[in-house]
């Protein structure tokens, strides 16, 4: 009877031990899924996989919500089995990148075994890949990573995929019904900010959008009303200068005026009288940046992806020590 009670108690604080790490690792998780967005914080993530998770269902391509969460996830495991350092791994720092990586590989690329693959030995360079950057460029420059190791290693593997007969790609169709001019209202322009916002993770739908900016509002309000800003914002420099409109309209040309935006005005660079303009500057400089960069990119058959966001974020982090009074104080919870 001892032997047994003491069999069930070991039984009871084995399960426990379990059940509070696979919280831990969750709330690790779901840190990485806010992290896209700056926002280290598990209930901000959890609306954004359910942002990924609506669009996802609604297009009937379920397995992109299945690659995001093996991307974040794997990226997060590789990153525990280097032991990298573990706050960063806690907040999230080593899956936000990984999780794009997931919802690329299964977007452009036709679902098969070796897409898997594939979608597995991308996530799993992410960490690695971040170790390089922040070792090179962000502690001989103050360049931060961000975005970096998902562009670059995304790039790499469309590229081999266009090389192996294994893996095959979407073929997008070139016959792009351009909405009428004329019949381009303010709502549908409003519509488009939306997108902007959903775009960053790949996703052309209004409703995912709203449900990250209510994510973000969880975070901060600051937070919020800075990307739904930049988003309208990058959405008016567009049409005024004359932008392709379904690019507009399918928020291809917002978001990564949207990151710049909440980059700048918000994370990091410090509180000052002229951090607003200089985001709404950003903001304005990245779409620029991307009508540039469509045009260099489209006859290799490649997206941008979040580039024009991280060489506007290169040019001000650069420039930050001439811009920003030393004597500002750091916010970083507004």
């Amino acid at each position: 009877m001892v032997a047994q009670s003491w069999s069930l108690r070991l039984f009871l604080v084995n399960t426990q031990h379990v059940s509070i790490m696979f919280n831990q690792f969750l709330r690790t998780l779901l840190r990485g899924a806010g992290q896209v967005f700056f926002a280290g914080n598990a209930i901000t993530g959890a609306f954004f996989l359910l942002a990924i998770a609506f669009a996802a269902l609604q297009n009937g391509t379920p397995y992109t919500l299945l690659g995001a969460i093996v991307g974040l996830t794997v990226s997060t495991l590789m990153a525990t089995r280097l032991h990298l350092d573990d706050n960063d791994i806690a907040q999230g720092l080593h899956g936000f990148n990984g999780i794009l990586v997931g919802i690329t590989v299964t977007t452009f690329f036709i679902p098969s075994p070796l897409m898997w693959v594939l979608l597995i030995s991308g996530a799993m360079l992410c960490p690695i890949a971040e170790c390089a950057i922040k070792q090179s460029v962000t502690r001989s420059w103050g360049v931060p990573g961000s975005t970096l190791p998902f562009v670059l290693i995304s790039w790499m593997l469309l590229l081999a995929g266009y090389n192996l007969s294994g893996v095959h790609l979407h073929v997008l169709s070139a016959a792009v019904q351009h909405p009428d001019e004329s019949h381009v209202t303010l709502l549908m322009l409003f519509q488009a900010s939306i997108r902007n916002i959903a775009q960053v993770f790949l996703l052309n739908n209004t409703v995912s959008g709203v449900l990250i900016l209510i994510g973000l509002a969880w975070r901060s309000w600051a937070m919020a009303l800075t990307t739904l800003g930049g988003a309208i914002l990058a959405t008016t420099v567009a049409r005024l200068f004359g932008a392709d409109t379904y690019s507009i309209l399918t928020g291809l040309y917002g978001f990564s005026p949207v990151l710049s935006a909440l980059a700048i005005g918000r994370v990091f660079y410090l509180r000052s009288p002229v951090r607003l303009w200089l985001a709404i500057f950003a903001t304005l400089v990245t779409v620029l940046v991307q009508a540039a960069l469509n045009r260099l990119f489209t006859p290799l058959g490649l997206p941008t992806f979040t580039a024009a966001y991280l060489l506007t974020l290169a040019i001000f982090m650069l420039a930050r020590p001439a811009l920003q009074p030393p004597s500002t104080v750091a916010n970083t919870s507004d």
